[in-house]
């Protein structure tokens, strides 16, 4: 091979691994989309009556931060589900529906509780984030992306005593869409969305039925 030759080789080589290295810093940088699904108090009025007196739900600051990550199979995209806020507020609201009061504490109940709290207290709640998965279309964007998540929840009575201790499982599915929403951009918060809402209103029916008992 001639030196003319080498040299042509060589600088072909340099510019395509240039080009890997370009393509590499696009793909690691700006990859990682945020998703923050939210909900509003008014998709959870119901006729029901409500129960005299107020909830209160204990929270830890992992789970009002929690997020979980997935990479998406087809394109290598990350996303970022931030799923405490939305636990969180989804909690309030779905309590808000069914008793009169609910009141939001950072931290972890105390029992028995000092008799301020339990002059009108039901229930206390106090949940923790316990399983996800997130799958996205393999083959196709405008096939259905699905989100599972588990919560463990307990619930108290102003003793202490535990009304309940279980875990949820829900289930949230979106259709994909062709053009942007074809990368998840509207599928995933729907299905993260549906997926919390699932769960806690299942933990929330028990917790109503465990303290008319």
């Amino acid at each position: 091979m001639s030196r003319g030759m080498r040299l042509g080789r060589n600088i072909r080589m340099k510019h395509i691994r240039m080009l890997i290295g370009f393509l590499c810093a696009v793909t690691l940088s700006g990859c990682t989309s945020v998703i923050r699904p939210h909900v509003t108090e008014a998709e959870f009025l119901t006729a029901e009556p409500k129960i005299a007196g107020h909830a209160e739900l204990y929270v830890s600051e992992a789970f009002r931060t929690h997020t979980e990550t997935k990479t998406d199979p087809l394109d290598f995209k990350k996303w970022q589900f931030d799923l405490g806020p939305l636990a969180v507020d989804t909690f309030k609201y779905s309590l808000g529906s069914r008793f009169e009061k609910v009141h939001v504490k950072l931290g972890e109940p105390s029992f028995p509780l000092s008799a301020t709290n339990t002059e009108d207290l039901v229930v206390a709640i106090e949940p923790e984030f316990a399983g996800f998965k997130s799958h996205c279309p393999i083959l196709f964007k405008f096939e259905t992306y699905v989100v599972q998540v588990s919560f463990k929840v307990k619930a108290f009575d102003q003793t202490g005593k535990i009304l309940v201790d279980k875990v949820y499982h829900g289930v949230g599915k979106k259709r994909g869409a062709i053009g942007q929403a074809s990368s998840g951009l509207d599928a995933n918060p729907v299905a993260a969305q549906l997926a919390l809402k699932d769960a806690i209103n299942q933990a929330v029916t028990d917790i109503l039925v465990a303290v008319k008992k």
